[in-house]
Formats: structure tokens, C-alpha cells, sequence
């Protein structure tokens, strides 16, 4: 029996909620509506925020993971972002990196960019290169590998030079018949003269590809669309609030009306 009163006393209730929420259903719609209103309107007063992002490769002569390159930049506020992109940070509002889980040993880096005004992306990107290229570890990293590597370029020039004066004198002792050919082959030396040429090729191909500590390895993309705000997702957050005032409104209205219509 007392089961029985219990589960009566608890449908009571449950119907007296719902006829609370249903007289009371104007304020509910209104409280929704007005905030449905109030998120579209937001949705147009909010700046919209564009993407682009582009991936990174670090040089190895820059002495840097990407890891410890991110580590090294830390959190993008506005400060950071202002240290790195003097002319270019007005518009700016956060710049993310995509670090891979094996990235002590990888070399790339994702970069996005996440701005109020699309055009400003692009030149921000390269204004971020730049950036990184400056840094001092990195500037004398590349500095000392560019030395390097223009110190082997000019031992080759002594090294093909020397050889191909060689090839000509011994030529020219043939000739005169001053030179016994046994054992010496100039097809070998020219070979060999050829081999240190395109040794040399090599060398300076390097030496133009290393620029900086940083080169691109896919284009910068930026969307054509904003990424922010979520008008639909604005809405629906606005619908539920509203929804949550108005049933909250429409509880305390009923439980103050409720308590007045009680005998002093």
C-alpha cells in the first residue's frame, strides 16, 4: 500500500510539473526566443577568424627538433606573438604548431595561423620564417654549415684545376714523347676529373638550399572561409539557455505562487 501511495504521490508531481511549465509556457518561448535573438546577433558582432597553415622543414644544420623548436617559441599570446611579428600581429590571434609523437626525429613542422583579416595571413607566414631564420642559435648554426660547405666548394675549384693541368701536362709529354704512357690512362683522369665536378654540382645545390634555418615543405593554405564563430553552434547553445531560463523562470514563478496561495 505505502508503494502504492508513494508511486501516486510521485505521478501527482510529475503532472503538477508539467502543468507549471504549460501554463507558464509564454515565458518559456519568450525567455527561448529572446535568446535565440540575442546568439544571432552575437554571431554578427563577433570578429570572424580565418586558418592557414603550411608545414615546416628545419634544416638539420639548424641544430633544432621541431619539438624543441615549439618548446622554444612556447604559448602564442599576444605578446609572444607581437615579439615575433612586429608589422604583421595587428590581425593575428593565434598561431598553433602540430608536433607529431615521433618528432624528436622528424623534421617537419605543421604551422596555422588563425587571423581576423585573411589577406594578413600570408605575409605574417613569411614574416614567422623570418623570424625563426633570426634566431641566434639557429643564425650561427646555418652560418657554420654555409662556411662548411664554401669551404669544400673552393677545395674542389683547386682540386679541378690541379687536375686538369696535370691532364694537360702529361698530354703534352706524350706528344713530345718525353712521357712512357704505361700504366696511365687519360680517359681514368677524365673520369675522375668529371666524378669531382659533379661532386662540386652537388656542393652548390646545397649551398642554395641552405638559405635559413627553415624551409617550406608544403605552400602556406588559407581558407576561404572563417573558421569562427560557429553560427550554428552559437544558435544552439543561445536555444538551450533559453530553454533553461524560461522552464527555470516558470519553476519559481509556480513555487512563489504556490507558496502565497498557502493558509497563513
Amino acid at each position: 500500500m505505502d508503494e502504492k501511495k508513494n508511486q501516486f504521490e510521485n505521478e501527482i508531481n510529475v503532472f503538477d510539473l508539467w502543468k507549471m511549465i504549460a501554463k507558464r509556457k509564454t515565458i518559456i518561448i519568450g525567455a527561448f526566443l529572446l535568446c535565440i535573438i540575442a546568439a544571432i546577433i552575437m554571431t554578427f558582432l563577433v570578429p570572424k577568424i580565418y586558418q592557414g597553415d603550411a608545414m615546416l622543414m628545419l634544416h638539420p644544420a639548424s641544430g633544432l627538433s621541431v619539438k624543441e623548436l615549439a618548446d622554444f617559441i612556447g604559448t602564442s599570446d599576444g605578446g609572444k606573438i607581437e615579439s615575433m611579428l612586429p608589422k604583421t600581429h595587428s590581425s593575428i590571434t593565434d598561431i598553433k604548431f602540430n608536433v607529431s609523437k615521433d618528432a624528436k626525429e622528424s623534421t617537419k613542422l605543421l604551422v596555422i595561423f588563425e587571423a581576423t583579416d585573411r589577406n594578413s595571413i600570408q605575409p605574417a607566414f613569411l614574416e614567422f620564417i623570418e623570424y625563426i631564420d633570426n634566431v641566434d642559435f639557429i643564425k650561427t648554426n646555418i652560418k657554420e654549415e654555409q662556411e662548411r660547405i664554401a669551404k669544400r666548394s673552393a677545395e674542389h675549384d683547386i682540386i679541378i684545376a690541379a687536375s686538369s693541368e696535370l691532364l694537360n701536362d702529361y698530354r703534352r709529354l706524350l706528344q713530345n714523347g718525353k712521357l712512357i704512357s704505361l700504366g696511365f690512362n687519360p680517359v681514368d683522369l677524365n673520369r675522375s676529373i668529371s666524378d669531382i665536378k659533379v661532386e662540386k654540382l652537388k656542393i652548390e645545390q646545397s649551398k642554395l638550399r641552405i638559405k635559413g634555418g627553415v624551409e617550406i615543405a608544403r605552400k602556406l593554405y588559407v581558407g576561404k572561409n572563417h573558421i569562427k564563430p560557429s553560427k550554428r553552434k552559437i544558435v544552439l547553445i543561445g536555444g538551450m539557455a533559453g530553454l533553461f531560463i524560461g522552464i527555470t523562470l516558470a519553476f519559481i514563478m509556480g513555487y512563489a505562487e504556490k507558496i502565497k496561495s498557502r493558509p497563513s
